[in-house]
């Protein structure tokens, strides 16, 4: 019987399975990230640093603080930037809490 067959003749069950490309597909993905768990981890700390950064004053220049409209401007791209990484950042622990080690 083919592992693929909906109409066994046998009279056994049918019981769905994973097709087998989503399987090696998932299988690929967790070794992925277990290879690559510690440098995974420490670009989640960098990141974290990034977020604390753009979120503070400290990233905006002394220049741009003086016009309120380049100010405005810093403002809205840094918020930017921390919604790209904390998106980023999601998707990695996700990843983490899925194929790391429990």
């Amino acid at each position: 019987m083919d592992d693929d067959d909906l109409l066994p003749n046998d009279g056994t069950y049918f019981f769905p399975r994973e097709p087998k490309d989503q399987v090696l597909a998932r299988k690929k993905e967790k070794a992925q990230t277990l290879e690559g768990l510690t440098v995974i981890q420490d670009l989640l700390k960098r990141w974290n640093d990034k977020i604390a950064y753009y979120t503070s004053v400290k990233s905006i220049s002394e220049e741009v603080k003086r016009d309120p409209a380049a100010f405005m401007h810093e403002i809205a791209g840094n918020a930017v930037i921390v919604e790209i990484l904390e998106a980023e950042k999601e998707y990695i622990e996700e990843l983490i809490s899925n194929y790391g080690p429990k």
